[in-house]
């Protein structure tokens, strides 16, 4: 590690199950126009070749190399204890994450950071693209410069909570005590930029996508839609509760209601029996929003109020019509029909 100039920016990168992608997402890395920036890719014990092809994509990068750190998990840990592993060795200014089945332009975090300095901003956010498998869309994120009304807008869908499009002071993440809570690798990243948003005292939207977000990864954490990652999202929605009370923040009760109504759509796709029986009557306070939930698509909105009466043949109905079984997405945009 180079220790005669400051690091302006940290990359955390999780790496586990990737090896179609690790390549493309290195690469848009190394080529980054900023160059007091370091690399921190964290080995989370992936079983392929991902590991043996980043090590060879390095090599073509020479003077990168005294910037890179590269850590290895003893253990599969989730992607959280990943995000917490390159949080607690983070040398850099501000810290932003990408995720290794994704990439991103070339002058990314440059524009980022400049753009972080000029204003003296906490965080900056950005918009990006969602990469589908035949075609690419762009996602505004427009945030407020309040904190208060980003964490509105993030809780009733409207703004994605993920952290790959916001570059943070480190400062607010070591001063405030905030990591990516231990065991939740379900939404882990909705409870810590609603965290980091509340510390903040100053966000800046940098209109423009400069970060592609991949959808066709079936492999990805969050593609694997097992169980465990089903009751993750619960005990987020948990947690966001207590945070709320913990910090005043009931009167933004009706806009987690939203968020509530999202995880339940999640869980009773994903679920089918005396399970989804019992999902279906899951935040029973959140029924008086479903039919003006706008972040959620109509046809949403019904299969919700059709689910919420126990009507569960006729959801699953608009399920399979729907070609939704294996839905995943934990952003109510991905709902639109």
């Amino acid at each position: 590690m180079k220790k005669h100039n400051m690091i302006k920016v940290s990359v955390i990168i999780p790496v586990y199950n990737v090896e179609k992608y690790i390549e493309h997402c290195a690469r848009s890395l190394m080529e980054q126009t900023l160059m007091d920036i370091e690399y921190i890719f964290v080995d989370d014990c992936t079983p392929d070749h991902s590991m043996e092809i980043l090590q060879r994509v390095l090599t073509d990068y020479p003077e990168r190399l005294e910037n890179i750190r590269i850590i290895h998990h003893t253990q599969n840990s989730g992607s959280a204890a990943v995000r917490n592993t390159g949080l607690q060795i983070a040398q850099g200014e501000y810290i932003i994450h990408c995720d290794s089945d994704d990439w991103v332009e070339p002058d990314m975090y440059k524009a980022m950071y400049a753009k972080a300095k000029e204003t003296d901003a906490d965080i900056v956010v950005t918009d990006y693209y969602y990469e589908y498998a035949n075609h690419t869309s762009i996602q505004k994120q427009n945030y407020p410069d309040n904190p208060l009304f980003c964490i509105k807008k993030m809780l009733a869908g409207e703004l994605h909570c993920g952290t790959w499009n916001k570059l943070v002071r480190k400062a607010i993440y070591v001063e405030n005590n905030i990591f990516f809570p231990d065991g939740v690798n379900m939404w882990e990243d909705v409870l810590t930029t609603i965290s980091l948003c509340f510390h903040s005292a100053k966000i800046v939207y940098l209109p423009k996508a400069y970060y592609h977000y991949v959808q066709f990864n079936a492999n990805s954490y969050t593609q694997r839609m097992s169980e465990k990652s089903l009751r993750n999202q619960i005990e987020a929605i948990k947690r966001l509760e207590i945070f709320l009370y913990d910090n005043d923040l009931e009167e933004l009760n009706h806009e987690l209601c939203y968020m509530k109504l999202t995880v339940r759509l999640c869980l009773l796709l994903n679920s089918k029996g005396e399970q989804q029986k019992k999902w279906s009557d899951l935040y029973p306070e959140a029924n008086a929003c479903i039919l003006t939930y706008k972040e959620m698509s109509g046809y949403w909105r019904i299969a919700l109020k059709l689910a919420s009466w126990r009507m569960l043949f006729a959801f699953n109905v608009m399920a399979y019509g729907s070609s939704c079984l294996l839905y995943t997405s934990p952003s109510p945009r991905d709902m639109r029909r």
